[in-house]
């Protein structure tokens, strides 16, 4: 079964450092050296924003949820999306650029029937 990613998507970046507590905005922001950029549309176009490696995003503000279809991971960086808040529910591991999130099977939420 193919999953929609997330009613609320959360992302986690492997750490390195603290968690950081800014928050994430839409713009073009310079890509950090390692980290992740996640993009409006797919093929890494439009609007994105950024997190650098060891930051970490237990919810997402308003307006950014299912908004996200591309993302490209720098360095050896990688992601991790969730489907429910507080980093619970289906998610799925990245090390690399993903130009189409629908492209994406998650595994089966044990949660759903």
């Amino acid at each position: 079964m193919r999953l929609r990613l997330a009613l609320t998507t959360v992302l986690l970046l492997f750490l390195v450092s603290l968690p950081s507590l800014a928050q994430p905005r839409w713009g073009r922001p310079h890509p950090p050296k390692s980290g992740a950029c996640f993009y409006r549309d797919p093929d890494f176009r439009g609007e994105y924003f950024c997190m650098k490696r060891g930051e970490r995003w237990p919810t997402l503000p308003a307006g950014f949820n299912d908004r996200i279809t591309s993302i490209r991971v720098f360095r050896d960086a990688r992601v991790r999306l969730f489907i429910d808040n507080d980093f619970h529910g289906v998610s799925v591991r990245l090390d690399h650029d993903v130009p189409d999130l629908h492209a994406i099977p998650l595994p089966d939420n044990p949660r759903k029937s």
